[in-house]
């Protein structure tokens, strides 16, 4: 396999890992997922695709078509015959989580980061110039009819330069051991508590008292303010709540950079003191 393929392949990996994570943080499932270069496909086989289109911006900037034929989207969407529009939504919205998890693993891999460009349903008319390839579901142990993943032919130039770690353009060192890899592969396993916070109220001790069953307290947000993701004590996203299979949720829309975050950090500790 020579560099260009290994770099499309290790694309296809994280998008297939944040599409595995995806479905099962919508649905409760975990999905078997595999994906392999389609066979010839032609424009008349994609007339009853249902299709997503995600612009990815780095160093590089390439667009991303995943497609899905109704049977595939609606069982994705959760199975609702009765509301093919939830279905579609659902479906939708597993993509693209997938698609922001992906912009987010590639980022933890690279020394300039992406990001998510427009994204959304978008119909795709013709497949000339694009690399396609087939992705296999089996949920629930039931196969579904595939996906399909295309890329335009120009993205492969942008993938290399996004993922290949000694691009002239780094100026960051890969590990110069396996150790160093093994420390960071373990540090990335560990576990650490996340908690929204939809806003603060500061009360005198006196209501805090008389607080019943059915007190209201105001807090210092409107409903169209984001919430916050807190790891730690530390403000590191905000997002919206949504509604996911009736738990609540939060769609990420914006990430805290660290020097946002290290200021956000030391103005709480002022706070407190």
């Amino acid at each position: 396999m020579n560099m260009v393929s290994q770099h499309i392949d290790s694309f296809l990996q994280l998008w297939n890992a944040e599409m595995l994570r995806s479905v099962d943080m919508f649905l409760g499932e975990k999905p078997e997922l595999s994906y392999a270069e389609a066979a010839a496909v032609h424009d008349d086989d994609l007339t009853n695709y249902l299709w997503w289109k995600q612009v990815i911006e780095g160093t590089g900037k390439f667009a991303v078509w995943t497609g899905a034929p109704e049977p595939a989207w609606v069982a994705l969407g959760g199975n609702d015959e009765a509301d093919r529009g939830a279905a579609k939504q659902t479906y939708l919205d597993i993509v693209r989580q997938a698609y922001e998890g992906l912009v987010g693993s590639i980022n933890a891999r690279v020394a300039k980061p992406v990001s998510s460009g427009p994204g959304g349903a978008e119909s795709l008319a013709s497949v000339s110039s694009l690399l396609i390839w087939e992705i296999s579901i089996k949920l629930k142990g039931q196969a579904l009819p595939k996906l399909l993943l295309a890329l335009d032919k120009t993205a492969v130039e942008a993938i290399r330069l996004t993922l290949d770690p000694e691009s002239e353009d780094s100026q960051t060192p890969g590990p110069s051991a396996g150790g160093t890899s093994a420390m960071l592969e373990r540090l990335m396993q560990i576990e650490l508590p996340l908690a929204v916070a939809l806003g603060q109220a500061v009360l005198p001790i006196h209501e805090v008292l008389k607080m019943t069953p059915g007190s209201l307290i105001e807090l210092n947000r409107t409903v169209d303010d984001y919430v916050d993701l807190v790891v730690h004590g530390t403000v590191v996203a905000r997002g919206e709540i949504v509604s996911v299979k009736g738990n609540y949720g939060v769609r990420i829309k914006q990430i805290i950079s660290r020097e946002d975050r290290m200021a956000l950090r030391a103005s709480q500790g002022r706070s407190i003191s």
